[in-house]
């Protein structure tokens, strides 16, 4: 994910193919919550909304988007959209507009069963059984997850370490 001189960037087309978009989405989340340092280029087709991965480090370069990019780098800043995980439950902040925060405490087993495994793994809700496509959908309405046909994935990053002195949360 990061370059090395000499090396190319990593290219991602967000919205073309499903899984595809599904696993840069994943490699974006991954690489930034381990505080590497993400250096891509990007592409965007179709109808794909840019606001929900606007928490994820920007591109050098965006194409198929006239002043998207100087948008997302206006909004992006560390840890808007993030997850910490307790003894069965699962804490998420979402600061991804502007005007307002969300917090979600997902204790529920079948929901945060679905929110862990697709932070693991890109899952398809057409393999999922009743319960599970459920709180996968549900999951999705709400933004905490990145739905794409019938693939979903887990958007927000998992936070390790707060990026503050605990004493001033």
């Amino acid at each position: 994910m990061t370059a090395v001189a000499g090396q190319e960037r990593e290219r991602f087309v967000l919205g073309a193919d499903p899984v595809a978009t599904a696993r840069a989405v994943q490699a974006l989340r991954e690489a930034y919550a381990s505080k590497l340092r993400c250096r891509w280029t990007g592409e965007v087709a179709g109808e794909f909304d840019l606001g929900q991965v606007v928490h994820l480090p920007p591109p050098d370069e965006l194409a198929g988007r006239d002043g998207a990019l100087d948008l997302w780098r206006a909004r992006h800043r560390y840890g808007m959209f993030h997850f910490r995980i307790g003894p069965g439950f699962v804490i998420v902040i979402d600061k991804r507009l502007d005007q307002s925060a969300s917090r979600y405490v997902i204790d529920d087993p079948a929901m945060l069963a679905v929110f862990l495994d697709c932070s693991h793994a890109i899952d398809r809700l057409d393999r999922m059984d009743a319960g599970r496509r459920e709180a996968a959908e549900i999951l999705c309405a709400e933004g905490l997850l990145l739905r794409l046909g019938e693939v979903v994935v887990t958007l927000p990053i998992r936070l390790r370490k707060w990026p503050v002195p605990y004493r001033s949360v």
